[in-house]
């Protein structure tokens, strides 16, 4: 995977599929949403435009769910709540210490949250 420019492409229609682009390591669905995982034009995306679900953002969250709102896993400089924003399942979790895949933030996984 490429760290610069657009490395490899794959899929025609709206850049389906890029890998290696701009700092992300991977993009699902850039354009108009077009590759989604499930859902209904807002359920499921992987690497979007501050939608739904994102994974590895664009220096946000890094949150599932929602930008900032519910089942988010590593908010910004918040514990790394899943379920509501702070609240329902904390495991262990230092402050800055946040179980993800690399937040923007901080990037030390003290628990697993399942």
């Amino acid at each position: 995977m490429g760290t610069k420019g657009h490395d490899k492409l794959e899929g025609t229609e709206f850049l389906s599929t890029i890998y290696g682009y701009s700092g992300n390591e991977r993009l699902r669905g850039i354009g108009s949403n077009t590759k989604l995982d499930g859902g209904d034009g807002k359920d499921r995306v992987f690497v979007g435009e501050g939608d739904d679900r994102i994974f590895r953002g664009d220096g946000d969250d890094e949150a599932i769910g929602a930008t900032g709102d519910d089942d988010l896993i590593g908010a910004l400089d918040e514990d790394v709540p899943r379920g509501d924003y702070g609240d329902d399942k904390l495991q262990d979790i230092d402050k800055h210490s946040v179980a993800l895949y690399g937040s923007t933030h901080c990037t030390e996984a003290t628990a697993v949250i399942s």
